[in-house]
């Protein structure tokens, strides 16, 4: 919750501090930035953050990751036709274990606070052509 008030109300602390969070349990707040929310000069060195960006297509520095959903991504990105392929977000209870797609800091089924894992998985890419609201 710190975090992500970081992101929105004090971008410049929180890059300036991002080596001192554990970059794992925020990859979908970083996922989800834009472009221009991005300070490259501090993701430089940073393994993690290097790999998560070049997947995004941010970047191109990482050849490969360790996580498969990143690997995936980057060896698609590399690819000269243009697959549509994303990263989507579950949030799995670490005391009751029941997973939902939407982050909240109590759990909806157990109660329990704070307890809340993000785990990424693959999607298919949003396509604005099909989309009915346009």
């Amino acid at each position: 919750l710190f975090l992500d008030f970081l992101l929105k109300y004090n971008r410049e602390f929180f890059w300036e501090h991002i080596n001192s969070f554990n970059i794992s349990k925020i990859i979908d707040l970083l996922w989800y930035l834009s472009f221009d929310d991005v300070d490259f000069n501090k993701i430089q060195g940073n393994k993690l953050l290097e790999e998560l960006y070049t997947a995004k297509g941010y970047l191109n520095t990482a050849k490969s990751s360790d996580i498969f959903e990143f690997n995936v991504l980057i060896a698609t990105n590399a690819y000269e036709n243009d697959i549509n392929i994303d990263l989507n977000f579950d949030f799995t209870c670490t005391k009751c274990k029941n997973t939902h797609p939407i982050y909240a800091s109590r759990c909806p089924h157990c109660n329990s606070i704070l307890t809340l894992k993000v785990k990424s998985k693959l999607a298919k890419g949003y396509y604005e052509k099909n989309s009915s609201l346009q």
